[in-house]
């Protein structure tokens, strides 16, 4: 019941598809502030009072703990680690910024140990986490739109916390950072909650995807491991050497540091600005640049060249150890992973089915912590026997090793989509055939030829779509032999438009040959549509002309359409009105029929009468064409035509009337609400005489008296109510939406209470939300609302009536369980008579399901709201630690001891309603 109440009252507050990006941008800008900001103020501290001598075992320690983590906890919650998992790490991140603000400035090298590998698996599980919940949340296709901005706002939170420990640090110290980092990440819980409707419809999807029949192939194993799989494999092995080759300069960095700076301050204010520059140029990158770059060029060839960079700049270092240098080497480092690594890899895995995307990134981390525990064990066992030149040396040929094996990425990842082609791993649509753009030309050139000759009718569609973006005169190259080979009319159609888009002169001759020869009429009629739709000027009325005297219906409506769209001289126009009045006097339906769909599709009023006579057939096909076509013109004149054929003698013409006349309504009333912020007070009013006037449907009285409302957002929501609401709903609103005699707005809520008294419960009803919009306001002004409280004071005095009717015939406990689903909804119905719906809903909510000292504070918010008569009544029904007497005296007492009269009238009302809802018997004497 509260979820109902919650999902009426909420839905302004779920995430909608257009500001999705924002919210998760705004969120990982939030997550890198706060997992940098307590990783640098960590670590400084650390470098500071331990040194970088001993940064080997944080390593180990965490990359142990990590891999336990992937294997013990990531395998049980598949499906789950994404949004979910965000959420389960906020609190432990939050509880340990504040828990390391509590214990610093401190020395002891254990407890910076354990704080610092903490900090650090906070970051890698939140990271990973979020990967999981983007891949989660957007397709390829708004991957590849929406990361470079994503990550850019991570980049701005790396920012941030630089910006913090440079100018902040001063003014409040460590212990000071420690604490306004604990209430960023409080923050960002704020928007996981807002991203939580994104990740509840994700998994109903899930839910709904994952059927009965289904359910073998969702437990069988993927059928080859992520070492198999050509492009997970190249993953795996990038991650390895990147994390090993990260750490080895993160150490060697971190060594140059603690010997450059002897202030602990300056450290972390030098490593504020550094971090700080570092997301600069990762922001004016992804902004400016990575875009051109990523369309220009393929990922792998991408990915190669910042390692070979590297190979050049580790090797220069290991004969130069100048701050200067292997701060360079580190920025590069840095620039690398945010830059380049990390979006291409989201990319990438996008290509990957979603089941075997889960276990390969979950294998993909595991491949990073045993890399990272690699370089841990080796940095201990070498730190005093190997020189920091030769350690460079080392991260030179692993670069080098990085670059060959990015080199290698563009191969694999042309392999993954042709297996998904050849094998319909993934569904090939809009999303999937996009992410040929990442290939390289020639690459993309030969799977789009491959695709063209796929035996998908579909697939090949999409093919088409995707080869039209390239050159014309590459584009057109690939399509026009298409002209002459393809079989399906839909592919053949798609085909046409583009060629004629990009290069009529070159396809003309080949569209006009097909026209010709084809024996395909549905063919045929859809490329003489189409030729009047693009209207190319060297492909043009004389292509059409010829089929205005086919005896085929379909053909000669699409040559009058195109001809008409087409034409500029005043007797071609006649011959095609001519023809079409020939249509629509035709002796066969058919004929007729494609008369009135062409009267619809060209919208003209001229052709209302027309329409209106076709409307009269009794052939269901012309009447329903005629009825389709009137309602497209929506003028006057249509409308009224169109009401006119509610009373068709075909019940199924007068049905599909119906549908027309309530989506048409629903049309007029959303554009008319679309209007009204910018229109005047008086041009409102002018509005709603001009909605009494003539004849309309009953919506539109309804909304004319909709805009006579003052308050301006009940009338907008009210308005937007109306514009979803089906017949049944409408009259229910006209019968609490009425003008009086003076030509004032009434409302009542009347014949929601009539409703109310028959509600079995124990769901919320279907008008409840118009309930909510009427009386919303009333408990906290009864003052201004005398009637609706009465109304509300009703709902619960009946209830009590009925409770004690009940005692006096001592009911089964079937029975007294189908009551309580009626009082739930009668209860949860109070909450509607709130402005603020929400908080109520919960509180009743508490009462029933809460612990002693929610239940204490729900009762206690209850009377805040409601006043305290008016609570005294309604907590006892619903108090799960209220002790309701058993007596039915008892219960008299109470209830008049509440402010509850009893009478035998009363009583004997109660006894009728719970006998309709088949709670007691009825006696008759």
């Amino acid at each position: 019941m509260a979820q109902d109440t919650a999902v009426l009252v909420d839905e302004s507050a779920v995430a909608s598809k257009e500001n999705l990006p924002h919210l998760v941008a705004g969120f990982f800008m939030l997550l890198k502030a706060s997992n940098n900001l307590l990783y640098l103020s960590v670590l400084t501290t650390f470098l500071a009072n331990v040194g970088a001598s001993s940064m080997p075992w944080v390593y180990l320690l965490v990359n142990v703990v990590f891999i336990l983590f992937q294997f013990q906890f990531m395998s049980r919650i598949v499906g789950y680690e994404g949004h979910w998992l965000l959420s389960l790490a906020n609190w432990p991140a939050a509880a340990l910024s504040f828990a390391a603000a509590f214990a610093f400035p401190v020395s002891s090298a254990p407890l910076l140990l354990a704080f610092l590998v903490l900090a650090m698996l906070v970051d890698l599980v939140s990271t990973q986490a979020f990967t999981a919940m983007l891949n989660h949340f957007f397709s390829v296709a708004e991957s590849r739109r929406f990361t470079p901005v994503i990550y850019a706002s991570g980049s701005f939170g790396f920012i941030l916390s630089g910006l913090l420990l440079k100018f902040v640090l001063d003014f409040v110290g460590i212990r000071g950072l420690l604490v306004g980092n604990g209430i960023i990440i409080l923050l960002s819980a704020i928007i996981l909650w807002l991203l939580k409707p994104v990740e509840q419809a994700r998994l109903a999807e899930i839910d709904e995807a994952d059927l009965p029949g289904e359910s073998t192939e969702k437990s069988a194993p993927i059928s080859e491991t992520s070492m198999q799989h050509p492009l997970a494999r190249l993953l795996n092995i990038s991650s390895f050497l990147i994390l090993f080759n990260k750490y080895l300069v993160d150490f060697l960095f971190a060594a140059a540091l603690t010997s450059y700076f002897s202030s602990g301050n300056d450290l972390a204010a030098f490593m504020g600005v550094f971090g700080a520059s570092a997301d600069f140029a990762v922001i004016g990158l992804q902004t400016f640049v990575m875009h051109r770059v990523f369309a220009a060029f393929s990922i792998g060839k991408i990915l190669a060249a910042m390692p070979l960079l590297l190979t050049i700049l580790c090797t220069a270092a290991s004969f130069n150890m100048k701050f200067a240098v292997v701060a360079f080497v580190q920025f590069l480092v840095l620039l690398n992973s945010k830059n380049f690594t990390v979006p291409a890899t989201t990319i990438l895995m996008g290509v990957i089915p979603q089941k075997q995307r889960v276990y390969y990134r979950r294998d993909m981390s595991i491949v990073c912590s045993v890399s990272s525990t690699l370089v841990g064990i080796f940095l201990l066992l070498v730190r005093n026997s190997i020189g920091y030149e030769v350690l460079f040396l080392i991260a030179a040929f692993l670069y080098l090793a990085l670059s060959l094996v990015h080199y290698l990425i563009d191969r694999a990842y042309l392999a993954t989509l042709r297996r998904a082609i050849d094998n319909r791993q993934i569904d090939f649509g809009e999303d999937q055939v996009s992410s040929l753009r990442f290939l390289q030309y020639s690459d993309r050139l030969q799977q789009l030829q491959q695709l063209l000759k796929d035996e998908n009718p579909r697939i090949r569609s999409r093919a088409v779509e995707e080869a039209s973006v390239l050159p014309p005169a590459t584009a057109t190259q690939l399509l026009l032999p298409l002209l002459e080979n393809e079989t399906d009319s839909r592919c053949l159609t798609t085909i046409t438009r583009n060629l004629l888009q990009m290069s009529p002169e070159a396809s003309a001759q080949h569209i006009r040959r097909v026209l010709s020869d084809t024996e395909d009429q549905r063919l045929r009629a859809d490329i003489i549509e189409t030729i009047g739709k693009v209207r190319a000027p060297a492909v043009g009325e004389e292509f059409v002309l010829p089929f205005l005297d086919s005896p085929h219906h379909r053909v000669r409506a699409s040559a009058i359409i195109s001809t008409i769209r087409l034409a500029r001289q005043p007797d071609t126009l006649k011959r095609a009105m001519r023809r079409l009045a020939q249509m629509a006097y035709d002796a066969h339906d058919l004929m007729r029929a494609s008369a009135a769909a062409v009267m619809g599709e060209l919208g003209l009023p001229l052709f209302v009468p027309a329409l209106s006579a076709l409307a009269g057939a009794k052939e269901t096909m012309v009447a329903s064409n005629a009825a389709s076509a009137l309602a497209r013109i929506q003028t006057p004149a249509a409308v009224v035509a169109l009401e006119n054929m509610l009373f068709h003698d075909n019940s199924e013409v007068a049905g599909r009337v119906e549908e027309l006349l309530a989506a048409s309504t629903r049309d007029s009333i959303s554009r008319i609400s679309r209007l009204l912020p910018g229109i005047t007070t008086e041009e409102r009013q002018k509005l709603t005489t001009r909605l009494r006037s003539g004849r309309h449907q009953d919506s539109h009285e309804l909304l004319a008296s909709i805009l006579c409302i003052d308050n301006l957002e009940q009338r907008r929501n009210l308005i937007s109510l109306l514009e979803k609401s089906d017949r049944e709903m409408v009259r229910l609103m006209q019968s609490c939406i009425k003008m009086n005699a003076s030509d004032q707005v009434e409302l009542t809520i009347d014949p929601l209470m009539i409703l109310a008294g028959q509600c079995a419960g124990p769901g919320l009803p279907e008008w409840a939300p118009l309930l909510g919009l009427l009386a919303g306001g009333t408990l906290e002004e009864p003052e201004k609302h005398a009637d609706f409280m009465l109304s509300a004071g009703w709902l619960v005095t009946v209830l009590w009536y009925e409770r004690i009717v009940i005692a006096q015939l001592h009911v089964s406990e079937t029975a007294m369980e189908r009551w309580r689903g009626r009082v739930w909804s009668l209860v949860n119905i109070m909450a509607c008579f709130s402005a603020e719906p929400a908080p109520m809903s919960r509180s009743i909510n508490e009462l029933k399901n809460g612990k002693a000292y929610a239940r204490g504070m729900a009762a206690e918010y209850i009377e805040a709201r409601v006043g305290r008569n008016l609570a005294q009544l309604i907590v006892p029904l619903v108090d799960s630690g209220f002790v309701m007497p058993t007596d039915a005296g008892a219960i008299i007492k109470l209830a008049a001891e509440r402010g509850v009269p009893v009478d035998d009238e009363h009583l004997f009302a109660a006894r009728q309603r719970l006998a309709r809802f088949e709670i007691c018997e009825v006696k008759t004497p």
